[in-house]
């Protein structure tokens, strides 16, 4: 059986990153306990500079720890069967580093993020 997994808020803490980075490119973005909607960032700033935002992220990902319960929770989808695909929406060239092979179906697709915290 095969499951795809996000990695952004489901294997490690996105909102937090996210919210020091939108920091950074407008001062007067609101804090984390003020988001109510998904679309808050469309208040402080254009389309264009919440891309350039997420896509650093997206390529600095690495640096970033995974949830602690990530390994347990990506090993027992294993244990289960699963073929696990770890997914994210990103532009081609910000996915450096996020999947293995696809053809690697003895393994599943676990992204390096995964992979260098969880060997």
């Amino acid at each position: 059986m095969n499951i795809i997994v996000d990695i952004d808020n489901t294997l490690w803490h996105f909102a937090p990153v996210l919210y020091e980075r939108m920091k950074k490119a407008n001062p007067d973005f609101t804090p984390l306990t003020e988001w109510h909607k998904r679309d808050i960032w469309k208040v402080y700033g254009s389309p264009r500079i919440f891309y350039n935002v997420t896509k650093s992220i997206n390529m600095d990902q690495e640096q970033f720890t995974p949830y602690p319960d990530a390994q347990v929770f990506l090993s027992s989808l294993k244990e289960l069967d699963f073929h696990i695909t770890i997914e994210s929406h990103r532009e081609k060239g910000t996915d450096r580093g996020v999947l293995l092979s696809r053809n690697d179906k003895s393994k599943g697709d676990i992204s390096s993020l995964a992979r260098n915290h969880f060997a």
